[in-house]
């Protein structure tokens, strides 16, 4: 599934730039790569922790944006903390994105379906439901099918236990489901064009 991240790509990094920046983590090659990749899982697990989709993309974006202000003469003393703050940086700037204003789940249209349904169709429909739902995560698939209960008093019972379960709030829970949706819907479009 190839899906865009909503934050708008840096330039490109120059491998100067980016030796320039590793040198800066530690005097040895070896030893900066380490520190490198180490200070790459706490960002993505950062973002991951707080429900932010393409943590990896923007864990890019956070070295792209350290690595920039290196390359014009900043003098960083603590890149992990840097970094950090730029990530939270980042994650406000998604919150303010106009693409991520909350939305009333209950509130959304159906997943889209054509008008002119046979059974054909209904078929297809369903292979690719299946098929976008595999591309999920067994975690993220597992959530997203009990998220969508049928009845509303279920809706109101299930949800409340998962934010619970997960220990998160029910803002957090439903901003996760709908990033989920529109994924779904994305693929489901592809597919069923095909």
């Amino acid at each position: 599934m190839n899906v865009v991240s909503p934050l708008k790509k840096s330039q490109e990094i120059s491998p100067a730039v980016f030796a320039q920046f590793l040198a800066l983590l530690a005097p040895e090659p070896e030893q900066a790569g380490e520190v490198y990749e180490e200070l790459r899982q706490m960002l993505t697990k950062f973002f991951e922790c707080r429900s932010v989709a393409f943590a990896d993309d923007l864990t890019d974006e956070v070295f792209n944006r350290v690595m920039r202000r290196v390359s014009e003469g900043e003098v960083l003393t603590n890149i992990p903390g840097y970094c950090f703050s730029v990530a939270r940086f980042i994650i406000l700037e998604q919150a303010r994105a106009p693409e991520n204003k909350r939305v009333d789940f209950e509130a959304l249209p159906p997943l889209a379906a054509p008008d002119n349904r046979n059974n054909e169709t209904d078929d297809l429909r369903l292979a690719c439901l299946r098929s976008c739902l595999s591309a999920l995560t067994e975690e993220n698939r597992g959530l997203f099918v009990e998220y969508s209960q049928d009845t509303k008093r279920t809706k109101i019972d299930v949800r409340q236990q998962m934010t619970l379960r997960l220990g998160v709030s029910r803002n957090a829970l439903t901003n996760r489901m709908l990033r989920l949706r529109t994924k779904l819907e994305k693929c489901m479009t592809r597919c069923v064009k095909k």
